[in-house]
């Protein structure tokens, strides 16, 4: 390690003094890595291979990956350190880590072929993964990414055109996304496109009872599962939030639910709790022939389950948007104040035989929805423009800047809370103009420590969790 830094000392100082000028000009899109960058060496490949670079990294170091393909499969173990790629690198195979505090970002995932086991997998470490790109894979894969025992976060990333088969050799199911058993994992403006699924979901959630996932403001877009499972998101028994994700064009679903499906019961998952709300579920198809199958939302074995399905827009789904699956008569689910696509409501040919809107099964309560005569509230339809923002730097010693571009004009609020959900900080109270960029600066105060601090955003009616990490 001491020999690369003496050789490579003048390289690494002529980098750092390029990095500073591309601040001042995009300062923006550079400030992220900037921040990683000064906390330790930076090992840049070339002329380095991935793997050297590893294995001579320090706690705090940076990898600056330059632009090509890099084949060939990567090892980590008990390393903490930033992966960083120029905006035109690409790693191609497959990558395992254990025991690790790392950051991916900026990098390019693709073209891992006929490789049974996920393309990206890791266990018991912190894992981040910033505005990165897993695309094209195809063959008998199991997964794109795997995560077991782990903490952390997926911002900003796109998963698109995966294709998964039966890749045999006791590996019988292929999804893009699974968390096992993960502790506060935190998926935020990502998008899943063009993906063809056999019997695992684009995210699969199967986590413990006490621990909890937050998916917020994700495009779930034309995919298709051509086994048994869900198309969009699986929860299996454990505490979820689902919020500002929009499911559209997808199909499938031979034994789940094209858009949501979770799974659980009170014997197995005591204080099971799913928050499902301010979603959009537009043009969706479930497979026909099937009994528990449903084009939006279906759950299974849940009973009386402590949760929330609210404030969603149903649009244009084929087949039963929501299904509440093996009905006993007894429990009844609450899905008040959703829009169904019609100010008439859902159409259920018990309780509601007039709804023109998307039809839903039985033991649901709908009643009021969005829309009513009574209530006229109604919502909007797809909206091709979307809320974009940008944050930075991440993590931060003092500020916060935001920026914020809606397609629609309204009023705009800022909150910043604890790991405790304890508000430590207003950001703002404004309003923005729709195609316009706001931006405004939060700086925290000297009381508060270092950790993990969360943003509150509501923009327009939407809502926003931006989640950073405060480093005093």
């Amino acid at each position: 390690m001491s020999d690369f830094r003496s050789h490579y000392g003048a390289e690494i100082g002529l980098a750092f003094i390029l990095i500073a000028i591309a601040l001042l000009v995009h300062d923006c899109v550079i400030q992220p890595l900037w921040n990683s960058i000064c906390k330790g060496a930076v090992l840049e490949v070339p002329p380095y291979t991935i793997q050297q670079a590893i294995d001579s990294s320090s706690i705090g170091d940076s990898i600056l990956i330059h632009q090509g393909i890099y084949e060939g499969n990567l090892s980590i173990q008990d390393k903490n350190f930033t992966i960083l790629g120029d905006g035109t690198a690409t790693i191609s195979g497959k990558i395992h880590a254990n025991s690790c505090g790392i950051i991916f970002q900026n990098l390019g995932f693709t073209n891992v072929i006929h490789q049974p086991m996920p393309g990206l997998s890791t266990e018991w470490s912190d894992i981040a993964i910033h505005n990165c790109r897993f695309h094209d894979f195809y063959g008998s894969m199991e997964l794109a990414c795997y995560f077991y025992r782990c903490s952390g976060e997926i911002s900003g990333t796109t998963f698109e055109n995966l294709t998964f088969e039966p890749c045999g050799s006791g590996y019988e199911s292929g999804g893009v996304v699974t968390l096992y058993h993960c502790d506060n994992f935190f998926i935020s403006n990502s998008i899943f496109r063009n993906c063809i699924l056999f019997d695992e979901a684009a995210l699969n959630i199967v986590n413990n009872p006490y621990e909890s996932a937050t998916v917020q403001g994700c495009t779930f877009e034309n995919l298709t599962n051509t086994g048994d499972g869900a198309s969009g998101i699986l929860v299996l028994g454990c505490h979820s939030v689902l919020t500002s994700n929009t499911f559209q064009n997808c199909a499938g679903g031979g034994a789940g639910a094209v858009g949501v499906s979770f799974y659980g019961s009170g014997a197995s998952t005591p204080g099971f709790c799913l928050t499902i709300a301010q979603n959009a579920f537009y043009s969706n198809s479930a497979r026909s022939g099937y009994n528990e199958v449903a084009s939006a939302i279906l759950g299974v074995g849940i009973g009386d389950f402590n949760g929330y399905i609210n404030y969603n827009r149903f649009t244009g789904n084929i087949g039963q948007a929501v299904v509440h699956a093996e009905v006993d008569g007894e429990h009844t689910w609450n899905l008040e104040n959703n829009w169904w696509g019609d100010a008439s409501g859902p159409y259920q040919p018990g309780l509601n035989p007039e709804g023109r809107g998307d039809t839903v099964g039985g033991n649901i309560d709908f009643d009021p929805w969005e829309g009513q005569v009574d209530t006229p509230v109604m919502m909007n339809e797809p909206n091709p423009g979307k809320v974009e923002i940008a944050f930075f730097p991440n993590p931060t010693r003092s500020q916060i800047k935001v920026m914020i571009l809606s397609p629609n004009s309204g009023k705009v609020e800022g909150k910043v809370f604890n790991l405790l959900g304890q508000q430590v900080g207003l950001v703002l109270e404004d309003s923005c103009v729709a195609g316009k960029v706001i931006g405004f600066l939060w700086t925290a105060e000297e009381r508060l420590p270092s950790g993990i601090y969360f943003m509150r955003l509501s923009i327009t009616g939407e809502y926003r969790i931006l989640k950073f990490f405060l480093q005093r």
